[in-house]
């Protein structure tokens, strides 16, 4: 039979736990941590072990006579020290009181983990626009089918593939893709994605460039999924052509996926972003065939 000092439940200080589970799991602990120190000591002193048989009544009386009990011992705790019988009582003490703490556990630690929950479902709706946070009734889309597409994929098990999801404005690219992330986020441990207008983007590239000599890539590597909405509202400058085709490029050289949103197909891009005099074309054209190569393509419809 195992000592019944073994028997013991860790808790967790961390500050996943409320206050008022770790006083009371103290507490309890505390108490019993000296009960049983004192039982082990007083049986040491009388040389017993475990296995000792009972002393017969009149060597019991004359224990209690003669011995003086710590004062965290109770009176059950001398029958624990003498005999087999009080031994049974105070593990069947001790067991009950274990059950308690572990009672008091499981419930702090479902507390601990609804918390926890929220907390990380209120940080990934942070990441989104508040008109994107509500749930999509389907039957009110233009093109429900684009928007199962989108629901569909799903980011982990892409090998690195993004989505371009294109379409006109109004037939909820950026919503469906935004409910997707949503979903996908709540269930992991961290927040795995970014979202960035093509706008806010190009104004993050220059500024990485002009003040702190960084770059998008320095800035987003190591993030699970991009997500790039309207790619074709912002137009090109030197440094943001430079530093989002290196972003796309890095991301898909590492399987990280990229996802985007434009109200142009391929041909409508490189109209749009070529610049004066086709200025950027051929950037424009290495930077959609990267895009072509490692995004599947969602089409939303026209009007």
């Amino acid at each position: 039979m195992s000592d019944f000092y073994d028997y013991h439940i860790i808790a967790d200080e961390g500050e996943t736990y409320s206050d008022e589970f770790k006083r009371s799991y103290r507490l309890i602990q505390a108490e019993w941590d000296q009960r049983k120190q004192a039982v082990r000591d007083m049986r040491h002193k009388l040389g017993l072990g475990w296995n000792t048989p009972a002393p017969i009544e009149e060597q019991l009386r004359s224990f209690q006579k003669t011995l003086t009990l710590p004062k965290e011992c109770t009176t059950s705790d001398l029958y624990a020290i003498i005999t087999p019988e009080g031994r049974a009582q105070f593990e069947s003490e001790m067991k009950a009181a274990l059950g308690e703490l572990s009672a008091i556990k499981e419930r702090a630690d479902h507390e601990a983990r609804e918390l926890a929950r929220l907390k990380h479902e209120a940080e990934v709706l942070d990441l989104i626009p508040e008109e994107f946070r509500a749930s999509i009734d389907r039957s009110l889309l233009k093109n429900p089918s684009a928007h199962d597409a989108v629901m569909a994929y799903d980011p982990a098990n892409a090998d690195g593939r993004g989505l371009l999801c294109y379409g006109d404005t109004g037939r909820a690219k950026t919503r469906s893709v935004f409910r997707r992330l949503y979903e996908y986020a709540i269930t992991c441990e961290s927040i795995p994605f970014v979202a960035y207008t093509a706008a806010e983007l190009k104004r993050i590239a220059i500024d990485q460039s002009r003040q702190r000599g960084g770059s998008l890539v320095d800035l987003l590597n190591g993030v699970q999924v991009v997500f790039i909405d309207d790619i074709g509202m912002a137009s090109f400058t030197p440094v943001y052509q430079e530093q989002l085709h290196e972003l796309l490029e890095r991301r898909t050289t590492h399987k990280q996926p990229t996802i985007i949103t434009s109200q142009f197909n391929a041909a409508g891009l490189l109209r749009k972003l070529s610049g004066y005099e086709g200025q950027y074309a051929k950037e424009v054209e290495a930077i959609l065939r990267r895009i072509g190569d490692y995004c599947d393509r969602v089409d939303f419809g026209t009007a």
